[in-house]
């Protein structure tokens, strides 16, 4: 087995920026970008002290995934050099840490992660498997994924316009969606849509969805807006990237935003 690596300060946002901007994001996926999120996230909230360990179906659950499509993606992300993964045997998790092919492995030279001290050197007197089990009892066996205390399960959420935290940022959307059908194509636009602005306008998640967000308020008043069978959907008017449309084309009640005319007849 690998030990766990030197880490240098902010890490986690480091390896995800370097796997938005290299371009990883279009050639894996955007589920390769969340468990890479999410297992840095976890490598920073225990401060680097070892590798994250846990379960084939934790990890799965952690990510709202089937097993099959979590194995799917740790397999793209360990080809691609993006992932360490140590299989779990019989009692033992499975042990993982990210990792950035784009600057090698944490050399000191390294321009992304810095300078780390040589091994032995006397400021490093902590192995990277002793950091893995230190002030962890089960050492190995301990899941990173399952901390203590919990985290607020509201910490994330974007507060609505009366100051409550019961949003979540897609719901926001909705709520001034003109047009509200097929939500749970809407929801996947939205987050393909999401990490396509980011990485366009290089700006933060938060601030792709509050952009969205602004350009749909704007959009569903309009004469297109409001064209009932003409107007598009919130799935349609997302992967079409119509936030980025010159907000003078929504003045015109007519058909000009591409969508196809209905039939008429339609299928229930």
């Amino acid at each position: 087995m690998d030990d766990y690596p030197e880490r240098p300060s902010f890490w986690a946002m480091r390896v995800q920026r370097e796997f938005s901007e290299s371009g990883a994001i279009m050639r894996l996926s955007s589920d390769a970008y969340a468990m890479v999120c999410l297992i840095s996230g976890i490598e920073d909230e225990f401060r680097y002290s070892g590798p994250v360990c846990c379960s084939n179906e934790r990890l799965a659950k952690r990510l709202n995934w089937s097993e099959k499509t979590m194995r799917r993606v740790r397999a793209s992300l360990v080809d691609a050099g993006w992932l360490h993964y140590e299989p779990g045997r019989r009692q033992i998790n499975g042990q993982y840490w990210t990792l950035d092919p784009t600057h090698g492995k944490g050399d000191k030279n390294d321009p992304l992660t810095g300078t780390h001290p040589e091994k032995g050197d006397k400021n490093d007197s902590v192995s990277g498997r002793q950091r893995a089990t230190n002030g962890h009892p089960n050492g190995d066996q301990t899941s990173f994924l399952d901390p203590k205390p919990k985290p607020d399960p509201k910490k994330n959420m974007v507060k609505g316009s009366n100051g409550s935290t019961d949003k979540s940022p897609f719901d926001l959307f909705w709520d001034v969606v003109s047009k509200k059908s097929k939500k749970g194509v809407a929801v996947r636009a939205w987050d393909k849509a999401v990490a396509r602005v980011t990485k366009d306008k290089g700006v933060s998640k938060a601030e792709a969805e509050a952009f969205i967000i602004d350009r749909m308020k704007a959009f569903a008043p309009t004469p297109m807006g409001q064209a009932g069978t003409y107007c598009p959907g919130p799935a349609v008017w997302l992967n079409g990237e119509q936030y980025d449309d010159d907000p003078e084309t929504w003045e015109k009640r007519d058909n000009s935003n591409g969508t196809a005319r209905p039939r008429e007849s339609t299928r229930i």
